[in-house]
């Protein structure tokens, strides 16, 4: 999903609280030559600006996390 909206010029932060996960997310990446930054944090826990995102894409985080009120806030 983060390459296909890179592709349509979209800036793309992908997040994950595992650093295997982010790493191959980057090897994901690599080979598709896009620009995404990425940022190891929980769901409940992002350290982002207020009002710095436009869109949220999650997968199965909600349902994963020790804390949905957190996520969902």
């Amino acid at each position: 999903m983060a390459i296909l909206l890179t592709g349509l010029n979209y800036s793309v932060t992908a997040i994950d609280g595992y650093s295997d996960r982010l790493e191959q997310a980057r090897k994901n990446v690599g080979a598709s030559g896009k620009n995404i930054r990425f940022l190891k944090a929980k769901a409940h826990a992002i350290d982002l600006p207020n009002e710095s995102v436009d869109l949220i894409v999650s997968r199965n985080a909600m349902g994963l996390s020790l804390h949905p009120k957190e996520v969902a806030a």
